[in-house]
């Protein structure tokens, strides 16, 4: 989980963008450090995981956006956020193939097709998955709005996670103390591989490349 705050700063995680290299950076460090979400293994309908949208947070947490002095998440390269994505499900088969009664289907999907299969079958599992388990009055249009836009509001400040001197120089100022940003790479994936198209395609679902 990486979602986090405290009585100034809140980062919201966006699935494979980083975040969990920003929480272990802040979770030490930061004065009254909170994690809003529980376990997936904890999970009850209604109750979020790490992963809260910005348009969900008050209901969730009970405080607006507009409480922080702050709001921030981080965004990185659609193309490497999908690749990602996709071999993070494939990964997860690979580990545990049904031996997680949670699994999501997406899991032997990944495994059993490629990535621009996937990209071309235009649906984002963890997204749905959201909409459903999580937050069921949100809606599953994430490739009307941009995959990112999906995850944000106008309040939150979106950084590239490429960006490691900017967050620092936030998580520092909020930790009243010189904080370093470790590479958590819990995927594992390296460089992404598909077609120009592919890559066009998921260009067009994010809609708008935040720099």
């Amino acid at each position: 989980m990486a979602c986090f705050y405290n009585d100034d700063l809140l980062f919201l995680h966006i699935p494979k963008c980083g975040g969990t290299s920003v929480a272990d950076a802040a979770r030490e460090h930061l004065p009254g450090y909170t994690e809003p979400g529980v376990k997936r293994q904890w999970l009850e309908p209604g109750k979020p995981i790490g992963h809260i949208r910005a348009a969900d947070f008050g209901q969730f947490v009970g405080r607006s956006l507009d409480s922080f002095a702050r709001v921030i998440a981080t965004v990185r390269d659609p193309v490497e956020c999908e690749w990602s994505k996709w071999s993070f499900w494939r990964g997860r088969f690979y580990k545990d193939g049904k031996a997680v009664a949670w699994r999501h289907p997406a899991d032997a999907w990944c495994w059993e097709h490629t990535f621009d299969e996937y990209i071309k079958r235009g649906i984002e599992p963890f997204n749905d998955w959201y909409a459903t388990a999580i937050a069921p009055w949100a809606k599953t249009d994430y490739n009307i709005t941009g995959r990112f836009n999906w995850w944000l509001s106008p309040e939150v400040e979106a950084i590239d996670i490429t960006q490691t001197d900017e967050i620092e120089d936030i998580l520092s100022d909020a930790c009243g103390k010189r904080v370093a940003l470790p590479h958590v790479n819990k995927t594992g994936a390296g460089r992404a591989k598909c077609s120009n198209e592919t890559e066009e395609r998921i260009r067009g679902l994010y809609n708008a490349l935040v720099a």
